[in-house]
């Protein structure tokens, strides 16, 4: 998605991908995925230039989760607003764990509340009509190396 709105207008009101898609969703919980992470401490770190992906999250009441990659690493935040943690924003991920191997960037970044940069694996999501979970496996459950890290949880939607 991204990179769409790079081709376009840097994710600007006339990108390929605006609002309008997702008021087709409108009361209806949503999760957006794209490649490059609105926020990350991973060797490429946070994009400066998702402001504009930022308001259209926040905006939209019915974004509950955010995934992303490009980072090669898992990293979960608490729900992200404009600006960096906020209760009433969403859940952010960046599970860029598969193909190349892991590589560790800087410390947490405000909003971090697990990383790891060592483990490869798969985020699983479980959607109930009130909620989420996740569970990261790693991928020694999926035929990779041994790893004792895991991560997983549940959030009511809100």
């Amino acid at each position: 998605m991204d990179e769409l709105c790079t081709r376009s207008t840097n994710c600007g009101p006339a990108s390929a991908w605006s609002p309008p898609d997702l008021a087709a969703n409108n009361g209806r919980p949503t999760i957006i995925y794209y490649h490059h992470a609105t926020w990350s401490s991973g060797s490429h770190g946070s994009r400066t230039d998702h402001e504009y992906l930022k308001a259209i999250v926040l905006a939209d009441r019915d974004v509950q989760l955010v995934l992303a990659g490009h980072d090669h690493e898992y990293e979960r935040f608490a729900p992200m607003g404009q600006s960096g943690p906020d209760p009433a924003g969403a859940r952010y991920f960046v599970v860029g764990t598969g193909g190349k191997g892991p590589q560790c960037g800087g410390a947490p970044i405000a909003g971090t509340v697990v990383k790891n940069c060592t483990t490869m694996g798969v985020l699983r999501l479980v959607l109930r009509p009130n909620g989420y979970e996740w569970q990261f496996h790693a991928a020694a459950e999926v035929g990779g190396p041994a790893s004792a890290f895991t991560d997983s949880g549940n959030s009511a939607l809100r």
